[in-house]
């Protein structure tokens, strides 16, 4: 699968890549901007993604919102963000605690 993995914490991204890659995943990014997801969701063939909430200071709703209108699934990776809000907002997207291995979340 090719997983679009948004992540603006250095190690906390590279610890994902190397999870995903090692579970046969081509991981397009990580995208460290709210721009460069989107560009990446607008430029990149994707199955699915893994999207950090907060990408230096700014919302991934938007990102998140492309990716449902497109039926592309996506989980949220996050540490501080209410999973009931999220769960209202995004229904069919499960709400990951930071840190989550990556086996519990593909």
């Amino acid at each position: 699968m090719k997983i679009l993995l948004a992540e603006d914490e250095a190690i906390v991204a590279f610890d994902l890549k190397m999870d995903l890659e090692d579970e046969g995943n081509v991981v397009v990014g990580p995208c460290l901007t709210l721009k460069s997801c989107i560009d990446a969701i607008e430029t990149k063939c994707i199955d699915a993604a893994i999207l950090d909430v907060d990408l230096r200071g700014e919302d991934v709703f938007p990102a998140a919102e492309i990716l449902n209108a497109r039926a592309i699934p996506f989980v949220f990776h996050t540490g501080h963000a209410s999973a009931i809000d999220l769960q209202r907002r995004f229904p069919n997207a499960p709400v990951c605690r930071k840190p989550m291995p990556v086996k519990k979340m593909v």
